[in-house]
């Protein structure tokens, strides 16, 4: 789920998955009409206004999504803190919605996107590697912060385990793996 709490349009971000039932039918059986039944969020991360020290987003795929919320949102509310955000992904093909983030970070001089891509044949455009090798580069201390985290679930446990090794407090790291549904669910 992508929009900010206060919007009345929902926003997903879904990735077909071979074999994937739910993202099967999203892509080719669900029709503008169709009745479809939600229930959640579930996750962790999510904005905790009260938090006014600096944050760090890092997304993996689809991971983007609850991240692009949380961004959104603290930038609607006027927060004036840094946002870090990281957005990873094996190929350049795999990144999207970048015309909006650096849109975003053009108006909100206290949002700073960066994306990595894992596989060669980039142009020069994004980071090679992980979010989390980008992170480990790019900090030395982030006991101030608080962390968001998204995606694949060896992507949210290596950002973890960058952060932690930064000084970022476990209670400050908040993660939504995205595990596949279990067949039938």
């Amino acid at each position: 789920m992508a929009n900010r709490p206060d919007d009345p349009m929902l926003e997903f971000h879904i990735q077909r998955m071979h074999g994937g039932g739910v993202s099967a039918h999203v892509a080719s059986g669900l029709a503008v009409g169709d009745s479809v039944s939600l229930r959640g969020p579930f996750g962790t991360a999510y904005f905790r206004e009260e938090h006014l020290g600096p944050i760090l987003l890092a997304a993996g795929g689809t991971g983007l999504a609850p991240l692009q919320s949380i961004v959104e949102t603290a930038l609607a509310m006027g927060a004036t803190q840094r946002l870090h955000l990281y957005v990873g992904a094996r190929a350049e093909a795999d990144l999207y919605r970048l015309d909006r983030l650096r849109a975003l970070a053009s108006r909100h001089r206290n949002l700073i996107v960066v994306t990595t891509i894992g596989e060669p044949g980039d142009d020069g455009a994004h980071r090679r590697g992980s979010p989390s090798d980008a992170i480990a580069a790019d900090f030395r201390d982030l006991a101030a912060f608080h962390a968001y985290v998204a995606g694949p679930p060896a992507h949210c446990e290596a950002v973890r385990r960058a952060c932690v090794a930064r000084g970022l407090p476990e209670a400050a790291c908040f993660m939504d793996p995205f595990v596949p549904a279990a067949s039938g669910d």
